[in-house]
């Protein structure tokens, strides 16, 4: 049964789902929500890539099997509870390209992966403007190829959601099934 759901009763929602939560026990807690947060894993992305001429299409061309994991666990995640949203971010390693070009990869990068979001279901008013970071705040500066490596990513960081657009119709009944 779907319900629509103004700002007052979506916060009175949001209470009850972390007082079920909260008080269920491991053994009757099949198909309740382990929590109403998300572990916003790091997708990492090969040198250089995207390419100008691709996009979120080929991401499963240019993403290891990792990163493609990675991306599908934050997909259900996004989808799974509308209520929790995020900001992608792309960054680039300083050697893989020119300066100027790095901001450009950086921005690739995060809107590849904000446009295979929205692409497979996730609400826009869950996912805040792509910004690519250029080189700007690396993991590691060691100069090591697997520093590089973690230096080329794309990261979610958690946003508000809009909630009176977002749960507009917000089904109870599919978060926490009658016991």
């Amino acid at each position: 049964m779907a319900i629509k759901l103004s700002a007052l009763s979506s916060i009175v929602v949001a209470l009850i789902l972390i007082t079920l939560v909260n008080s269920c026990h491991a053994d009757d807690a099949i198909d309740s929500p382990p929590n109403l947060s998300i572990d916003f894993k790091t997708i990492y992305f090969p040198v250089r890539r995207p390419y100008p001429y691709e996009s979120y299409l080929d991401m499963d061309r240019i993403l290891d099997k990792e990163g493609r994991q990675t991306l599908w666990e934050l997909l259900d995640a996004l989808n799974r509870y509308p209520i929790i949203g995020a900001k992608v971010y792309g960054y680039a390693d300083v050697e893989e390209c020119e300066p100027s070009e790095c901001q450009n990869l950086s921005l690739r990068q995060a809107i590849a992966v904000y446009e295979w979001f929205l692409n497979h279901g996730v609400h826009p008013a869950q996912l805040g403007t792509p910004i690519g970071e250029s080189i700007n705040y690396p993991l590691y500066r060691d100069g090591s190829e697997e520093g590089k490596a973690f230096n080329r990513r794309v990261q979610l960081e958690p946003i508000d959601v809009p909630t009176q657009e977002k749960l507009g119709e917000f089904n109870l009944e599919a978060h926490h099934p009658p016991a």
